[in-house]
């Protein structure tokens, strides 16, 4: 489809940021998301907020939605399309990051308020078919046993089955599936903004432009990918050698002397590493 044509809904970035800046309609999609929460009023909202990161922090953090009710809640709502495996470390390295947003102020940790971190997801991330997995601290052994942090962390699945699940939060998994519910005055707001968003050349223009930035981050990654998988793999090679090395009785220095020679362009530092941990490994 060429671009121009493009349809853009409510899971693209800048569509869902758009969108999602409107109180009344963020509001309306953290109740369906958590709807045993009370919340007043929805007092700002952020999008794209970008929280910058501590001087021993390598990664600043960009927020899709960040949101504060008047009762001084904190909730970051994110929009994931891609599977890449790891969405507990996203939610772990977010909540992290809020935070300490949440702290700025020299406050100490009995300050913090309740912070929620949603996931609105494109696919079903753990395969079980439910629309909606929410994540608090349980003791491992009884569940009874609860850790309080206030922090709840929530995963909406889009492919989820709606069984049993209350009509808001149905509503807006259809809309994340481009379906849309004209008679709930919330979701005919959003129909409205999205058909208007594709009607506009500017905002075309603009969310254009950010999926260039993103496609040319993502094939820069993909070429640092290829070279780190070069130096895994001369690894692996090297620590196979090492180990049957050990196991027919070559010393440290034999070993080491060997991993050298099949390999100069690795440090001598490393090829070291190598043999100690094998040694390390072995039983």
């Amino acid at each position: 489809m060429n671009q121009k044509d493009k349809w853009y809904g409510f899971t693209e970035d800048k569509v869902f940021g758009w969108v999602m800046d409107n109180k009344d309609f963020c509001k309306y999609v953290i109740q369906a998301v958590l709807p045993d929460l009370k919340i007043a009023e929805v007092m700002s909202i952020d999008t794209q907020k970008e929280i910058n990161r501590p001087k021993d922090v390598s990664k600043d953090v960009r927020l899709d939605v960040l949101v504060k009710d008047t009762d001084g809640r904190l909730y970051d709502i994110e929009m994931q399309v891609a599977n890449n495996g790891n969405l507990g470390e996203r939610m772990r390295y977010y909540q992290s990051r809020l935070d300490s947003f949440a702290l700025e102020a020299g406050h100490s940790y009995n300050d913090l308020k309740e912070t929620y971190i949603i996931f609105l997801c494109d696919f079903d991330y753990f395969h079980k078919k439910r629309m909606r997995y929410s994540f608090h601290l349980y003791e491992d052994k009884n569940k009874s046993i609860k850790l309080f942090n206030n922090a709840t962390n929530v995963i909406i699945n889009a492919k989820g089955s709606a069984k049993g699940q209350r009509p808001d939060l149905i509503g807006l998994v259809n809309l994340m599936n481009g379906k849309f519910d004209e008679s709930n005055p919330h979701l005919a707001y959003a129909k409205q903004e999205i058909e208007e968003i594709n009607k506009d050349p500017q905002r075309r223009k603009t969310i254009m432009e950010y999926e260039t930035k993103l496609l040319e981050v993502q094939q820069e990654g993909e070429r640092k990918g290829e070279k780190r998988g070069v130096k895994i793999g001369e690894k692996n090679i090297l620590v196979r050698v090492a180990k049957r090395m050990m196991q027919k009785g070559n010393t440290k220095e034999e070993i080491l002397e060997e991993l050298s020679a099949l390999n100069p362009a690795v440090a001598l530092d490393e090829d070291r590493q190598i043999v100690d941990e094998v040694f390390a490994s072995k039983v």
